[in-house]
């Protein structure tokens, strides 16, 4: 149970990544998505646009490594003896040949 002054179309739950804290403590400028408030860039200081701090990550990521937390994507829990042709026929790619414990990215039709 939720209770408070925040009801009605004040009411705007959030719910934060595993990296908030440490993403909010580097800069970061969020985006709420969902009701997940998700990092959306970095900005340093100098930086009046937020094109400069995007293209600037870019650029870094081409040129080394990047980070970027997925919590804020869909997931799905599905169970039972058809569960693979089940997502086979949500699914463009093969899911049946998925093993326990792994995950796939797939174009859900």
């Amino acid at each position: 149970v939720l209770g408070g002054g925040d009801v009605g179309r004040h009411f705007r739950p959030r719910r934060l990544t595993p990296t908030h804290h440490w993403a909010k403590a580097q800069g970061a400028v969020f985006v709420e998505v969902g009701q997940w408030m998700r990092a959306q860039y970095f900005a340093r200081a100098g930086e009046t646009h937020w094109r400069q701090s995007v293209d600037r990550e870019a650029r870094a990521v081409r040129g080394a490594v990047g980070l970027c937390d997925v919590t804020t994507l869909g997931k799905i829990d599905v169970q039972g003896a058809d569960v693979g042709e089940f997502l086979n026929r949500l699914y463009c790619n093969m899911m049946a040949t998925l093993k326990v414990g792994r995950v796939r990215y797939g174009l859900m039709l």
